[in-house]
């Protein structure tokens, strides 16, 4: 069992099952890809996305997952969205 990581943008991440979401600042979409991708190459996360926070990404954030927290609606327009390989 892996901890999650810690976000480089703040906040918590919000876990449900093996996946994870954790809000960036639009300016950071950049930085936050890179952060991802180093998950990848780990082996950390099998795949990951970038898009706009949604409806059901602030659902989540509210009615909480394993960690709930303020990821996917502290601020952020955007959220990384990432499958874990083996976590929690």
């Amino acid at each position: 069992m892996t901890a999650l990581p810690t976000s480089p943008f703040g906040g918590s991440a919000v876990l449900v099952g093996n996946r994870f979401m954790i809000g960036v600042p639009s300016d950071a979409a950049g930085r936050a890809v890179s952060w991802a991708e180093s998950l990848e190459q780990s082996g950390f996360v099998e795949e990951y996305t970038l898009g706009p926070v949604t409806l059901e990404d602030v659902y989540v954030a509210l009615v909480g997952g394993k960690t709930a927290g303020a990821g996917a609606r502290r601020g952020g327009v955007r959220c990384i969205r990432c499958v874990a390989v083996s976590c929690c």
